[in-house]
């Protein structure tokens, strides 16, 4: 198929989305893809409750509980990576079941690991397939969006980790503390309800976009009828005759230089966006899953008892949930580059707080803070990232930018592991006040606005440059 003619396609595919308003078929498909991310939360945050109550049976020293902490992040370093090329090769909605299998399968057999070599092995199994699942859903569920509510919508599907860690954070506060079985029983029961979610995923379609991109044009018809709830192109969009609107796209992809995604973007148009995007990813990875992976295990090296460190940690878990859909509307409204810096620094000043603190209350109320705005700049980032590239590199230029978050995710949960037992509760926080300070002014710098352009618009070359 010449260029020519696909990017008339495409062109009338973005008018169609970008004028739909059936909310309906949206909401569902917001769902479906949204218990995948709360079963992949639960993956993470399990671990944060299991880890103080294995330390002592496991014989676990500093670097081995922090490896143990970071095993799910390990392999969902390589797994962000490797199913977002697939899901850029193969389709997003076959790496995202396949995905969902392999998380499946080990997290159940992570409930009966007798050693510390098997539970880490199989939490980094585990974690390749939620990591890819991680890298792939929020571009998949964005290819869907009208431009106008992308942000709220993306903001409210990535909304749905929190439900996985509140969740967890229950499960840690009944079952984890009964005596030798309590964590067995809840890794058992975070496995079994990803099989429904299995299932629903056959209901999933495939994205247009990339249908349209590998030349299944009926089944991209298919697939936008149901979802725009019309077979008809309509006759303006935002005032403007769709025809117009449709040569401007045109025009756009037609800039478009196609070929290996990571020479793609690292080339000059996107280097700067992918610089941003990498230390972003980096910056809010060690933080986040330095705080959430590690808080218990601070607390309790606080001087807390495990029952009182759990009830804490509920709390804290909590306030991921307005965290996370604060951000949704905040950044829908102020913008993508506004909203992750205001969120980035709110949650370093929440972190420096916290490293001055040392009353019960304090506590609470800080460490709160600081997992409402984690939550709001991950929240953020998940809407930010897919925006950044085009349809044909968008889930593999999200999945290496992810798997750079890996990196800073693998590294804070050991670093605080080992440097907790010299500089305890407050110099970790002190540490997560500059990683995040640097987050941010990288994104002032580098970053640029994408809010209310069509994806084609905002990921295209002349747009990067």
């Amino acid at each position: 198929m010449a260029d020519s003619v696909l990017n008339e396609k495409i062109a009338r595919d973005v008018v169609r989305i970008d004028s739909s308003r059936n909310f309906k078929a949206l909401n569902k498909l917001m769902v479906i893809s949204g218990l995948g991310y709360t079963f992949d939360a639960i993956a993470i945050a399990l671990i944060a409750f299991i880890l103080p109550v294995v330390i002592a049976p496991f014989h676990l020293s500093g670097i081995q509980s922090g490896i143990l902490g970071a095993s799910t992040l390990i392999g969902y370093f390589v797994g962000a990576t490797f199913w977002g090329l697939v899901g850029d090769k193969y389709g997003r909605k076959q790496s995202i079941q396949y995905t969902l299998i392999i998380y499946a399968i080990f997290s159940l057999m992570s409930a009966f690991s007798s050693n510390f070599s098997e539970l880490t092995i199989f939490r980094i199994i585990a974690g390749f397939g939620i990591g890819g699942e991680s890298a792939v859903i929020a571009p998949y569920f964005s290819e869907f969006v009208p431009r106008k509510f992308r942000g709220r919508y993306t903001g409210m599907l990535t909304g749905f980790f929190s439900f996985g860690f509140i969740i967890s954070a229950f499960l840690g506060y009944f079952l984890v503390p009964i005596p030798n079985i309590g964590w067995r029983i809840a890794s058992i029961i975070t496995a079994l309800p990803i099989f429904y979610v299995i299932v629903l995923r056959f209901k999933l379609p495939e994205s247009p976009r990339w249908l349209r991109l590998h030349g299944k044009d009926t089944e991209a018809d298919s697939v936008l009828n149901t979802i725009t709830g019309s077979t008809e192109l309509p006759a303006e969009i935002d005032g403007k005759p769709s025809e117009i609107y449709i040569s401007e796209i045109v025009k756009v992809l037609g800039s478009a230089k196609r070929g290996n995604s990571f020479k793609q973007i690292w080339s000059k148009a996107y280097r700067r966006r992918t610089s941003m995007l990498w230390i972003l990813w980096f910056t809010t990875g060690f933080a986040y899953y330095g705080f959430f992976v590690f808080v218990p295990t601070l607390l309790v090296d606080k001087g807390y008892t495990l029952i009182r460190t759990l009830s804490m940690s509920l709390l804290i878990f909590i306030m991921q949930f307005p965290g996370y859909y604060s951000a949704a509307f905040f950044i829908e409204r102020f913008g993508r580059k506004t909203g992750v810096t205001t969120y980035m620094i709110g949650g370093a000043i929440a972190a420096i707080l916290l490293s001055q603190s040392s009353t019960t209350l304090e506590i609470i109320i800080l460490a709160s803070a600081m997992s409402w705005f984690l939550n709001g700049l991950f929240g953020g980032v998940y809407i930010y990232t897919p925006e950044q590239y085009p349809t044909d590199f968008r889930t593999s230029g999200m999945g290496y930018a992810s798997s750079f978050a890996r990196i800073g995710a693998i590294i804070s949960p050991i670093a605080f592991g080992i440097l907790a037992v010299s500089i305890h509760f407050s110099g970790v926080f002190v540490i997560s006040f500059v990683v995040m300070l640097f987050g941010a002014i990288s994104v002032l710098i580098l970053g640029t606005e994408t809010k209310d352009k069509d994806l084609e618009r905002t990921g295209s070359a002349s747009e990067a440059l």
